[in-house]
């Protein structure tokens, strides 16, 4: 799935109409007698207008760019606001209210958000030069193009063309098309934030080819309509446990005396199953959708007084159903490893899972993105686990599964962060929403969301960077963030706490006792990972990997959330007791907490047992119904006590001497829970 471009990747463009939509030649000839527009609403778009914003789109090798800006409507003339034709007046002035997103999420120097910054524009289809313009944009450099050139008369023999819009209050260029006035044969300048060397504003960069299916559109923000409440493209409203109908509240007033009354409708699948109308200033309409496999479309319309019916805001790909959160380290995030890149067909690619907003870790960046997004398991062409969208290929396992088994969409949001301690992701009591913070960023998503209150599962991945902490630190920090979850997502009801592996990190042996303790919480749900073979030490594979771990998850999860009993086990085999199989101490009783439990054991896997306080090993394993019995190499003194760790897996060097397999396991594959320093009785 490719990633989003203006319309899917800014929220605010929902209430704005496409005025112009043009495709940006390679050379200047194209547009040399005029441009061809793709699209022309000028005849049909009705002023006044409250706002205006340029989208510029393109995509380079397999990443799909844009940059967009928009702004206070500066002028009532539709025709100002098109790439300005040789005879056409030039525009070269301030602007105000400016709004930046982009999709260049990595370098927030290039192309950083904005929100009500001021602005610069320079359109005109002449030469210019680089030295400041007089009553131009302060701070302007002399020697370089940027936001406050100087334009040459358009008596010049020959043009150049800007059709440029800055950010003044950063000093940054916020999107370029240049030289499409030049001599016929001249390469245009494309501009997605400010170039980092040479001229800022792209001039003479001559790049265009390095970008296929560029577009520049303009749009426009009928004024007249005061929105406060309305969907947005591709959101998902969340149902509530007892019903599958979800009121989606539309309400505003208008401010404009040509406007009688205002109209919604609502479409399902194309099909119109309402149309509201509302008189007077005040509207609030609302509209109930269902929790199912289908699309809603919503469009509100002003209704003049003079009959004609104006859009003012659409919808399209609206949803109801239910919310998922993964949090934790790398593993959380299940991004592509250098050593396992595939992706199962279809996994990355349903239209029934969504997610909302960005797992930036930059504060700024994470507060601009309130966008909903159809979720997608890896990064297409953005070598970035912050792609926006990204729900990580766990994410979008889970949500496929999950969402074929409600029948419902679901908005899966992911927050995870790689190689981060558990104190990296504690609350700050002082300020819970601050967005400095992991906890803090994650809640602003769900709270703008409308998410925060259908919270009822979290999937918490997380152990590996806590061993330099001790096993001490990481109990305290789940507990607390457990705690702190539960004030501020009142809904939940349990946490999937997934167990480390043995390796990462070092020694994550009392990593993973504190993690089996914890699920004797009733609010905690252990997850194993042993049995898994495509594991380098720290990070899965897909397939037997991360795509398998996710089928687990979804089998206490399905159970939990949606009552279904799933056939066969529904969770790892886990130890209850270790005792004494004989009076010389040479074997060892294992009790399962399911006396019921079928396991079968692999030879190899006696290397994964540790004995204290002994040289002794385990030479043999059997296994029983709801036992297993560990033959020991010597006799062991009393006091020896007793650990599972587990092993990595059969990708990479750290595991090349065990086979896929070696575990102990019930007949799903599940392995057996890791367990530290257990005593024998």
């Amino acid at each position: 799935m490719a990633a989003p471009g203006c319309e899917d990747g800014v929220g605010e463009l929902a209430d704005y109409s496409l005025l112009y939509d043009m495709e940006v030649p390679t050379t200047a000839a194209p547009w040399l007698d005029g441009v061809d527009y793709a699209v022309d609403n000028s005849a049909t778009i009705d002023t006044p207008i409250s706002r205006v914003a340029y989208c510029l789109e393109g995509q380079q090798g397999l990443t799909p760019t844009w940059s967009y800006a928009s702004m206070d409507a500066w002028t009532q003339d539709l025709d100002a606001l098109a790439v300005p034709e040789a005879d056409a007046a030039s525009v070269r002035r301030p602007v105000t209210g400016l709004t930046v997103r982009s999709s260049i999420v990595q370098s927030r120097a290039v192309a950083p958000p904005a929100n009500g910054a001021s602005g610069y524009l320079e359109l005109w289809s002449s030469r210019y030069l680089p030295a400041v313009a007089a009553g131009g944009a302060a701070g302007g450099d002399n020697a370089s193009y940027d936001y406050s050139d100087t334009r040459l008369p358009t008596t010049t023999t020959t043009g150049y063309g800007s059709f440029q819009v800055h950010n003044v209050t950063n000093r940054t260029t916020v999107l370029a098309v240049n030289g499409w006035a030049s001599q016929a044969a001249t390469p245009l300048d494309l501009g997605f934030g400010s170039r980092a060397t040479s001229h800022p504003d792209w001039t003479f960069a001559k790049n265009r080819a390095e970008y296929r299916d560029v577009r520049l559109k303009v749009f426009v923000k009928p004024g007249g309509v005061s929105i406060l409440a309305a969907p947005a493209n591709h959101q998902l409203y969340p149902r509530d446990s007892g019903s599958d109908r979800v009121a989606v509240p539309v309400t505003g007033r208008t401010t404009d005396a040509g406007i009688a009354g205002t109209r919604l409708i609502v479409r399902r699948d194309g099909v119109t199953v309402e149309d509201i109308r509302s008189t007077g200033p005040a509207f609030d309409f609302r509209p109930s959708i269902t929790a199912e496999f289908a699309q809603y479309d919503f469009e509100l319309r002003a209704i003049r007084t003079d009959g004609r019916d104006v859009l003012v805001r659409s919808a399209v790909d609206v949803v109801a159903g239910d919310t998922y959160v993964i949090n934790g380290q790398s593993n959380s995030v299940a991004t592509v490893w250098s050593y396992a890149p595939e992706f199962s067909s279809g996994d990355d690619s349903s239209p029934w899972v969504r997610t909302f907003g960005s797992t930036t870790a930059d504060p700024t960046l994470s507060v601009a993105d309130r966008v909903w997004y159809r979720g997608i398991g890896q990064s297409m062409g953005i070598p970035d686990w912050q792609t926006p969208g990204l729900i990580g290929r766990l994410g979008a396992r889970i949500g496929q599964v999950m969402s074929e088994k409600a029948g419902v969409p679901v908005a899966v949001i992911l927050g995870g962060h790689p190689g981060e301690r558990s104190t990296f992701f504690q609350r700050s009591d002082a300020n819970p929403s601050d967005a400095r913070t992991n906890y803090g960023r994650l809640k602003q998503r769900l709270e703008a969301g409308g998410l925060v209150h259908s919270v009822r599962s979290i999937i918490w991945y997380q152990g590996e960077s806590d061993v330099p902490l001790g096993a001490a630190a990481h109990q305290a920090n789940v507990v607390t963030l457990l705690e702190d979850w539960a004030v501020d997502y009142p809904s939940l009801e349990q946490t999937y706490l997934v167990q480390v592996r043995a390796g990462c990190g070092g020694d994550t042996s009392d990593i993973q006792e504190v993690q089996r303790r914890l699920d004797a919480r009733a609010d905690v749900t252990l997850i194993g990972t042993n049995g898994l073979d495509n594991h380098d030490g720290c990070h899965f594979g897909y397939e037997r990997g991360y795509r398998q771990l996710a089928d687990w998850i979804v089998r206490p999860l399905s159970r939990d959330r949606l009552g279904m009993a799933p056939a066969g086990p529904i969770a790892a085999p886990q130890a209850a007791t270790a005792t004494w199989g004989d009076a010389g101490r040479t074997t060892i009783r294992i009790s399962l907490t399911d006396p019921g439990l079928a396991l079968t054991c692999r030879a190899g896997a006696a290397r994964d047992f540790r004995l204290s306080g002994t040289q002794a090993t385990v030479a043999d394993i059997s296994c029983g119904t709801g036992t297993l019995t560990l033959t020991l190499t010597a006799s062991v003194p009393p006091t020896t006590t007793l650990s599972y760790v587990g092993h990595a897996g059969s990708v990479g060097p750290a595991s090349a001497d065990i086979a896929d397999g070696d575990w102990i396991s019930n007949s799903l594959g599940m392995g057996l829970i890791s367990f530290d320093a257990v005593a024998i009785t």
